[in-house]
């Protein structure tokens, strides 16, 4: 799936314009609009208004919402405040319901992996982008996300290379093997392309070390230039412009 930028927001007072202009959400364009002036505490007053009025809707509208400002945080990572926690609290309380309630439908699953990947008492977040992609394979956001999770792994293990490896050299091929899985169906995409990079970036790095660790030079630097006219400083990360 692809995420447009028609609501594409300069900042929250773009934002707030927008909820203005339904009733239902009035008070989080005034929580947009007083955050974005620094007002955190009359910001935060209004949001948690607002959220209460929000777990009074009908859950088909709470999802519609909440999927209409999870697409918006996506088509705009550089807005801040847009998920501020109480609402991503909010979120995370529909989203488990919807994902039992509904076994055929990817964005709770989606949502979850984006609102949860960073918390540390969630266990194995990127199972839900997982469980996104066996609900919808043309989920490409989720494929990525998921992905990238191994190639995140992958780029912690090497980047105390060449002083070490952190994991066995086994255990990050197949990680770089199984993010490479992943990413077949859409590796021709410009996002796919990046990742691929970055996934033989890792490779090379790995097999590199490892043929280093078999020679008799002490400067893995000066080998990879003589040996195989490249060098490296650290591995070429790959980085999400969202959460």
């Amino acid at each position: 799936m692809n995420y447009s930028r028609e609501e594409n927001a300069i900042g929250l007072a773009r934002i707030a314009e927008v909820m203005r202009a339904d009733e239902r959400t009035a008070l989080f364009a005034t929580y947009c609009e007083q955050r974005e002036k620094g007002l955190k505490k009359p910001a935060l007053r209004s949001l948690n208004a607002f959220i209460a009025e929000y777990k009074t809707w009908p859950l088909p509208s709470q999802r519609e919402w909440l999927n209409r400002i999870m697409k918006m945080h996506l088509a705009n990572p550089d807005v801040r405040h847009l998920l501020p926690h109480p609402l991503k609290q909010a979120f995370v309380i529909v989203l488990r319901e919807w994902v039992e309630a509904d076994l055929s439908e990817p964005a709770p699953c989606r949502w979850l992996g984006v609102l949860l990947h960073s918390e540390p008492n969630e266990a194995d977040p990127e199972r839900w982008f997982e469980q996104a992609i066996a609900r919808d394979l043309h989920d490409d956001y989720s494929r990525l996300r998921w992905a990238h999770s191994y190639v995140r792994a992958a780029e912690f293990w090497c980047h105390h290379i060449p002083e070490g490896l952190i994991d066995t050299p086994e255990q990050t091929r197949s990680a770089l093997h199984e993010a490479e899985a992943i990413l077949a169906p859409i590796a021709h995409t410009e996002r796919g392309q990046a990742m691929q990079k970055a996934i033989t970036d890792l490779r090379n790095l790995l097999s590199d070390w490892l043929a280093f660790q078999a020679s008799k030079h002490t400067d893995f630097n000066t080998w990879c230039t003589e040996e195989k006219g490249r060098a490296w400083s650290m591995p070429s990360v790959y980085s999400f412009s969202t959460e």
